[in-house]
């Protein structure tokens, strides 16, 4: 059984050594990212494990730069039987407390999702409601074109080739014309 220490940070290796008690058995290494941690495109020390090995990293942070990375990097430490020690929490993927704390991530991961959901479905309408946010694709012909080329006696099929769109795009700008004028 290996025993790898884990940090993000230059900081976060000094904090990991003085955060383990005396009686701890030391590292067989100490693996220290270029600031980011263990999730994504993070360095990821997993790997290199073997099952029976144990990662100890300072901080929750340090497994991932959010709740489902640090979840995606629990479960694959748990699919290799690799064991991960979070220091700062007295956590422990080998104990039984282990289980109730991913539980209750899982539960903030999916409640931080919902309220970023809620959070951009309030700018998006927000921006609709502004008139600079549209959906769909940029208009290709202006009803005053149409309008335009109507008035000067042409028909559907000549006001498709000169704009260069199809005659169903037409048709429907015709229409809309003959709604505005019915209001």
């Amino acid at each position: 059984m290996r025993r790898i220490g884990f940090a993000s940070t230059a900081t976060g290796a000094s904090r990991l050594s003085e955060a383990l008690s005396a009686d701890e058995p030391p590292f067989d290494e100490i693996v220290v990212g270029d600031g980011v941690a263990l999730g994504g495109l993070r360095p990821d020390p997993l790997p290199a494990m073997s099952p029976g090995d144990e990662v100890v990293v300072p901080q929750l942070d340090d497994l991932g730069a959010s709740l489902d990375e640090v979840l995606l990097t629990l479960g694959r430490a748990r699919r290799r039987r690799v064991s991960i020690h979070v220091v700062g929490m007295a956590f422990r993927t080998g104990d039984g407390q282990a289980p109730a704390i991913v539980r209750a991530l899982r539960a903030a991961a999916e409640f931080q999702d919902r309220l970023a959901s809620r959070r951009w479905a309030r700018e998006i309408e927000a921006a609709r409601q502004g008139g600079a946010f549209r959906t769909g694709r940029p208009r290709k012909v202006s009803l005053a074109a149409v309008a335009d080329l109507r008035a000067r006696g042409l028909g559907a099929a000549e006001i498709a080739r000169r704009l260069n769109v199809s005659r169903w795009t037409v048709y429907r700008k015709i229409a809309e014309l003959r709604r505005a004028a019915a209001r």
